[in-house]
């Protein structure tokens, strides 16, 4: 018993002693600092009111020259500080009207600087011919200098005696472009233009523009955490003599409220009240409105003022939802302990707030940071030196290290930076609400990893943003998928906390490293429906190792294109193909050429590429050709769909492999090879019962029946995927169906007239000629079957004159000459200008080139019989095989040399020139 307790008592102190240790560690002073100062060649003053921080680690200072007491030189100027302390100088060489650069009598300043994102600026200044007129225009540069946009006309012309402030804010997770304010009039209504994203010339487009008919004295917009804008603002209601009893205790004197932009509709939200007082300030101002980042909505800092100096004797922040629900009111002064002025304050990522104080009795430092807890203890104080003055100007850096301007000289400014605490667990993704992602931060997966997990502190549903995934090495950033919240790709799993995402199959087939970037407002708190913050780029990072037709527009620009031009096209196609897939360049080779996919709803053409096999350490063909297909199936979330030529792929037909002739028609071959074994079974049963019969002709009867047959099924399912060669197959199929239908009409019709032994046999078999008169429409060579005595058959034994043989013959190399020759000749330019094959025209071919193949051989045959002896000495006769014996029935027996070997059938044999047959 003494020994169980004496463990569970060590076990307790153990406990206790771990959590002290974990919290000593977690919550520390911030006791480290570094200084870094710079000198100027030339004698400057540091613009306080304009620094930036881009990508997190580097700060842009404007710097200015005075020119006289009034005026600064005509010239915008910055320096921009990394984080390892080099100082880079950028100048902007465009020429802006000079007064802009001077203090006016309605206006402290009209020249600014506003940031756009991590690697351009916007300056906003004012264009006038004629100084009674002003219009707003802005420059967009990058920072390097260099202009990309200038000219920018941002609000129409306004009065001279406007009261008018610009804010132009902007959201850089967003896609939502940018936010410009103007206030007009006395009573300083507020006009905005929403502004799209600037392109590669640096133009913007002006979205959607509107007022805010609201009387106000001073306005703050922010960026929403759902990419849209919101305007906090103050209304003072002024109040007569006689009334001022009354108004100062009933009535508020002033107010604070928001109003939400609804991009959607195009309006702002009517505003919500956010703070009231009937206390008779003389000021109240917003220090500046911010989101949280371990909680949910925003808040505002507000300043108030009793005297005409200004200083503020209150400060207050009120937090609030984006459905205008205030979370809580709190008095700073009194949460700080502190009567000291705020001049700002910073929400932190991991929890707590940095509280910038004004110091102005003291001699140095000028401000003094205070942190805070989550639960608003006083944690502690940045240790800034006592002997480098700090001013306001400062900032947050991405790697979570404060910044601060030291108050310059003349020609020297410093800039201080420490650490922060951290009072939230935080799994390296700035973002307190993501508990764990899959794969996890710098982990490695295979490259077929099929889905990306986000787990959530809260429950959570979606909202309508999107994930971005990107591949990065050193030579640059390849995006590869962005997926949507609420489509197919995206789940939410059991726990209602996290969320699953479908990758493609070809985003991650590339061994290397990638990032996944979340959006703001890509899921919303379940119960508040607040949007939640996102995962910046490069904090969710990890690395994989490795274990097409034409839209119709595309189809109408490849069209109009001449042959250069659509070689160069198919080069474009081959270039993007492998920037984006990636796959080698040196694998893509084009197969020029294309062909019109005839069962599409609309006019579309088919191209092909050959990809080339790589070697072990790339990806294999197929898996090539299955990444290009389904990046082209699902372009509408993919690099394809975002630029041409890419985008004019059909997402319905997708990417696919030309597959192996017998892979795709082996059943029908093999039912062609046995139906050919049968054929030819019954062809030796007939040589076997009549062997002196033209037992051939059942040979002759299968491919003319054959060939027709798929002559028609040509035209009509393939004939027009090569548009030239549709016409000549039409022309060529009609014509000589109607020489051969005329020629075999006319034969039957003399035969039966002149020649009485053929009317004795049509008379018995009329129906069978009629058939085969018919069936020669397809080749003048059908009516060959009739006499071919195939098996000894009476029906097949027709007896022709020697003109009728004659006709067959010239008919059958008219035939050979009009239609077999011609067809082969389209088959084979068809074969060469396809991009697919399908057993149509493999049969067309086939069968064309065996009935060119064997008339050509009777014809040479006959013609060589015909010059080896003297005309005497020939019988005319259609059988190239025979040795000119001829069958006749019972009722027609020659008198001459009777052999009576056989009962029913008399035979002749050939005895001298004059016998005619």
């Amino acid at each position: 018993m003494y020994n169980l307790f004496k463990s569970r008592f060590f076990l307790i102190y153990f406990n206790l002693l771990c959590f002290f240790i974990a919290t000593f560690l977690y919550v520390e002073n911030v006791d480290a600092y570094t200084t870094f100062t710079y000198t100027e060649k030339e004698e400057v003053n540091v613009t306080y009111n304009e620094y930036f921080t881009f990508g997190g680690d580097t700060i842009g200072l404007r710097v200015t020259r005075q020119k006289n007491d009034t005026c600064l030189e005509p010239e915008i100027t910055l320096r921009l500080l990394g984080s390892i302390g080099n100082v880079t100088k950028v100048t902007l060489n465009y020429e802006i009207p000079e007064f802009n650069f001077c203090v006016q009598n309605y206006h402290s300043s009209t020249l600014s600087l506003h940031q756009l994102d991590n690697k351009h600026l916007i300056a906003t200044y004012l264009d006038t011919d004629d100084f009674t007129t002003f219009i707003r225009k802005g420059i967009v540069f990058t920072l390097d200098g260099e202009v990309v946009g200038d000219s920018i006309t941002l609000t129409p012309e306004m009065s001279s005696q406007i009261n008018s402030y610009n804010d132009l804010t902007g959201h850089f997770l967003g896609r939502n472009g940018f936010l410009f304010i103007t206030s007009y009039n006395e009573k300083n209504f507020i006009a905005w233009t929403q502004l799209s994203q600037f392109d590669q010339y640096g133009n913007f487009q002006i979205l959607r523009n509107g007022t805010l008919n609201e009387e106000n004295t001073q306005a703050n917009v922010f960026p929403t955490v759902d990419g849209s804008f919101a305007l906090a603002y103050v209304a003072n209601h002024t109040y007569s003599t006689d009334n001022i009893s009354v108004a100062m205790f009933v009535d508020p004197q002033w107010t604070v409220q928001v109003s939400f932009l609804r991009l959607e509709a195009n309006i702002f939200t009517p505003s919500f009240l956010l703070y009231q007082t009937e206390l008779r300030l003389t000021s109240i101002s917003i220090n500046t409105c911010f989101s949280f980042y371990d909680t949910l909505g925003y808040g505002c800092l507000l300043q108030f003022s009793s005297d005409t100096s200004g200083t503020p004797t209150m400060v207050i922040q009120i937090s609030f939802l984006s459905s205008g629900a205030i979370t809580d009111i709190t008095n700073m002064h009194q949460f700080l302990n502190d009567s000291s002025p705020v001049t700002t304050i910073y929400p932190l990522f991991y929890g707590g707030y940095l509280v910038m104080l004004s110091k102005p009795n003291q001699t140095s430092p000028y401000i003094e940071g205070v942190i805070y807890d989550v639960n608003r203890a006083r944690n502690s104080t940045l240790n800034f030196p006592n002997n480098v003055p700090i001013t306001y100007v400062s900032g947050i850096f991405g790697n979570y290290s404060f910044w601060s301007l030291s108050n310059s000289t003349t020609k020297n400014w410093t800039i201080v930076t420490t650490e922060l605490p951290r009072f939230l667990p935080e799994q390296g993704y700035l973002n307190t609400k993501v508990v764990t992602t899959y794969p996890a931060i710098n982990d490695t997966v295979q490259s077929g990893t099929k889905t990306i997990n986000i787990t959530f502190t809260d429950t959570i549903k979606f909202s309508t943003s999107f994930i971005s995934i990107i591949k990065y090495d050193d030579t640059g950033e390849l995006f590869r998928q962005f997926v949507f919240a609420n489509t197919r790709y995206c789940r939410v799993l059991e726990d209602n906390k996290t969320v699953s995402i479908t990758v493609l199959n070809s985003t991650f087939d590339q061994p290397g490293a990638y990032y996944v970037q979340v959006e703001d407002n890509f899921v919303v708190d379940y119960i508040l429906e607040e949007p939640m913050h996102g995962i910046v780029d490069h904090r969710w990072y990890f690395n994989t190792i490795q274990l097409t037709t034409e839209n119709l527009q595309g189809t109408q620009i490849y069209k109009n294109s001449n042959h250069s031009e659509r070689n160069d096209f198919y080069d474009f196609l081959l270039t993007a193909l492998s920037i984006i897939t990636p796959i080698d360049s040196s694998r893509l080779s084009p197969i020029y050429g294309f062909q019109f996919q005839t069962d599409a709803p609309s006019e579309q053409i088919l191209l092909s590429v050959k990809i080339l096999a790589g070697n072990a350490s790339q990806i294999t063909v197929k898996k090539a050709a299955d990444n290009i297909d389904e990046l082209i199936r699902n372009k509408d979330i993919s690099t394809i769909g975002t630029m041409p030529p890419t985008s004019y792929l059909d997402d319905t037909y997708g990417f696919s492999i030309s597959p192996n002739f017998w892979d795709k028609y082996k059943v029908q071959l093999i039912g062609v090879l046995l139906g050919f074994v049968v054929i030819v079974g019954i062809y030796l049963f007939a040589r076997r019962a009549y062997p002196s019969g033209n037992n051939l002709a059942i040979f002759q009867f299968v491919i003319i029946i054959v060939d027709f047959v798929f002559d028609v099924l040509f035209i009509k399912f393939n004939g027009k995927d090569v548009p030239r060669l549709y016409l000549p197959s039409v022309i060529i199929l009609t014509a000589s169906s109607g020489i051969n239908i005329f020629l075999a009409s006319f034969i039957i019709a003399r035969e039966n007239h002149v020649n009485l032994d053929f009317h004795q046999w049509f008379a018995r078999y009329g129906r069978i000629c009629s058939f085969f008169t018919v069936l020669s429409t397809a080749d003048i060579e059908a009516l060959n079957i009739l006499s071919s005595k195939f098996a000894g058959l009476d029906f097949l034994s027709a007896v022709y004159s020697e003109q009728a043989q004659k006709w067959l013959f010239w008919g059958s190399v008219a035939g050979l000459l009009i239609e077999d020759v011609p067809q082969l000749i389209v088959q084979v330019i068809y074969r060469l200008n396809v991009i697919t094959w399908d057993i149509v025209p493999f049969v067309v071919i086939f069968s064309g080139a065996i009935i060119v193949f064997v008339k050509l051989l009777e014809k040479i045959f006959f013609a060589i019989q015909v010059c080896k002896k003297p005309r005497h000495q020939l019988a005319p006769t259609h059988y190239l095989n025979e040795e000119h014996i001829i069958a006749y029935p019972d009722y027609r027996m020659p008198a001459k040399e009777v052999d009576q070997s056989e009962s029913d059938t008399v035979v002749m044999t050939e005895t001298d020139s004059n016998t005619v047959i």
